[in-house]
Parts: structure tokens; C-alpha cells; sequence
């Protein structure tokens, strides 16, 4: 299968390469691209800057495509995309649904946009009470670009649930928590008693 990815993550990860260089990590949303071209899918990855590989590392059956993808995408851009042809288009974040809605209807294939979570206390006027700008008109207009949206992968249930609140179609919601590789884990020895835990996000219920 051919299939666009689209990773609308702009974090930065440096690490060390076998020389001592500082160099772009690959993200979780690399690693996904990764394994699916391992399956045998072809696979166009977009992202905002090139993921570091050593080499021979890359998949021969991944290519990557730098675009501002959360910024404002030029035509010359759209038209790389466009110029190769998928079985299915993937983004990583509700931001970057109206971009592969436009690639599935260019090419009349499913879209499926993957939703983290929603801000809801952000979206409510009581945040706005406290001193900030509510959210409500930008995620209106990413609601709308769902919606169009052939199939959506919610990562927590009260995201989906959210969702549902808000008149989505439970039947295109596929509810699918955050994994973890356990390989990539650093193992602790059984004999040690006090260990420290690394943590990223808030541990409610919320976040899965």
C-alpha cells in the first residue's frame, strides 16, 4: 500500500551521532513511518525538517518531504505532494486534517486524521475569565476540516467522547491509546529498590 504521512510535530530532538555531532533526532511520528514502510508499505513521509538517519538506516521504501506543514503550505509544495500517487493519507494531529482532505479528494482516496486530544477547559469562557484567549474559533474551524475526514483515530476515550459530543459519527471514530515500546525502555535491575520515573504530560486520566 502507498501511503502519505503527514507529522505535524515541529519539536526539536538533538541527540549525538557516532561522530559526537549534534544532530535532528527522529520522532515517535518518524518511527511510525519507519514501521510501516518495514511492513512493506511505501511511504511518502512529510515532515518539518529532516530526520537524521545513520547509514543504511532509512527504509530504501520511505521518502521524505520537508513542508512548513504547520505553517502556510505553498502550491510548490502541494504539487510534490501531489505528484506521487497513494492508497491513503494519514496526519498525525487534527491541525493538518484539511491538508490531507485535500490530497484524498484530489486523488479520491480515504483520509484519516489522528486527534491527541481536546482542549476543553480552553474552549470554555471561563478560560478567557483568567486572562487568556479562548480557543473556540481556531477549533471550530479544525472541527469543520474533521468532519470531512473519512476516519478519525482518537487516542484517549474522553477524547472521543468529546468528539461524539459534538455530533461526530461514532462508526468512522477508531479509539486507539498511546503505545509504548518496551525495547526502547531502559531496563532497571531486579536488585535495585529506588528507582526514578521520567515523565512527560500530566498524569490524569484525561491524557490515556
Amino acid at each position: 500500500m502507498k501511503i502519505l504521512i503527514i507529522s505535524m510535530d515541529n519539536s526539536t530532538y538533538g541527540k549525538k551521532n557516532k561522530e559526537g555531532q549534534m544532530v535532528q533526532s527522529r520522532s515517535q511520528e518518524v518511527y511510525l513511518a519507519e514501521c510501516f514502510a518495514k511492513l512493506g508499505h511505501i511511504i511518502t513521509l512529510v515532515v518539518n525538517h529532516i530526520p537524521y538517519w545513520e547509514e543504511n538506516e532509512k527504509p530504501e521504501n520511505l521518502s521524505v518531504i520537508v513542508a512548513d506543514v504547520n505553517g502556510k503550505i505553498d502550491t510548490e509544495k502541494i504539487g510534490e505532494i501531489l505528484s506521487h500517487k497513494y492508497d491513503l493519507c494519514f496526519c498525525t494531529s487534527i491541525s493538518g486534517a484539511e491538508i490531507i482532505n485535500h490530497v484524498a479528494k484530489e486523488q479520491k482516496i480515504p483520509s484519516v486524521t489522528q486527534v491527541l486530544d481536546i482542549p476543553e477547559f480552553r474552549l470554555t469562557p471561563l478560560w478567557k475569565s483568567i486572562g487568556h484567549d479562548i480557543w473556540d474559533k481556531q477549533w471550530e474551524y479544525y472541527f469543520n476540516h474533521l468532519q470531512q475526514s473519512d476516519f478519525i483515530v482518537a487516542n484517549t476515550l474522553p477524547c472521543k467522547n468529546s468528539l461524539l459530543k459534538r455530533g461526530f459519527d461514532e462508526k468512522k471514530i477508531f479509539l486507539t491509546y498511546y503505545g509504548m515500546d518496551c525495547d526502547l525502555c531502559d531496563k532497571t535491575p531486579e536488585q535495585v529498590k529506588v528507582f526514578d520515573i521520567a515523565y512527560v504530560c500530566r498524569l490524569v486520566w484525561y491524557k490515556g
